[in-house]
């Protein structure tokens, strides 16, 4: 079912785009080619563009209803200090497709690991850091959605909170550009989406860093 129609008009004429809901019936002009795309992933996130005429000309997409496909990760965020002055451990990922950002280091389960086996098993790979102990009283999860190659990938992302036995960290340079211990008001200041902010609220609200590093090393 066609729920979406955008049009841009030809160069020669004034920039011009149509944004229509077929569905709701609501319709809404911009002068922004750029802006109505984004217009279209924000509102209608559900809904696929496709491009139908690629002339430099005249562009046109229409949108169908997309694919979905729930995926899953697990992570850990290390800690190391005291409870009353420790750090975070945040990564800056390396991705080909949006320019590179910092974040916590996860990936996706291999054959049938458990969520924190997942967890440890990635940290380690990206960031070679060995956790000795691991908070399992709590855990903290990410929602967000981003279309890629045509299908609307649904993604949650659970962490655990660790206890680092070290600060040094050995890269897996084709995930990861840099690794950096933060304070948690730099760790704020640095995480680029919202979600991971309030991943990191949440631990701190948790008394997870207190259970954590109060703790002797095993």
């Amino acid at each position: 079912m066609q729920v979406q129609v955008l049009s841009w008009a030809p160069k020669e004429k004034p920039a011009l785009c149509r944004l229509f809901h077929l569905v709701k019936g609501l319709e809404k002009v911009v002068d922004n080619f750029e802006l109505a795309k984004k217009l279209s992933y924000n509102l209608y996130r559900t809904c696929r563009l496709q491009v139908l005429d690629s002339r430099n000309t005249y562009i046109r997409y229409t949108t169908g209803v997309m694919e979905t496909e729930k995926r899953h990760s697990y992570g850990v965020i290390p800690l190391i200090g005291t409870p009353d002055s420790f750090e975070v451990l945040l990564i800056e990922q390396r991705d080909l497709r949006v320019p590179q950002y910092w974040t916590f280091a996860k990936g996706t389960p291999e054959g049938d690991e458990t969520p924190l086996e997942t967890a440890v098993r990635e940290v380690g790979e990206e960031v070679g850091i060995v956790c000795d102990a691991v908070d399992q009283e709590f855990s903290f999860t990410e929602m967000y959605t981003f279309v890629r190659e045509g299908v609307s990938i649904e993604k949650s992302v659970t962490y655990f909170a660790g206890r680092a036995s070290t600060r040094e960290c050995v890269l897996q340079e084709a995930e990861v550009v840099s690794a950096r211990w933060c304070t948690p008001e730099e760790a704020v200041r640095l995480l680029k989406f919202q979600g991971a902010k309030e991943v990191l609220a949440s631990l701190l609200l948790s008394g997870a860093p207190s259970r954590l590093l109060s703790r002797k090393s095993v």
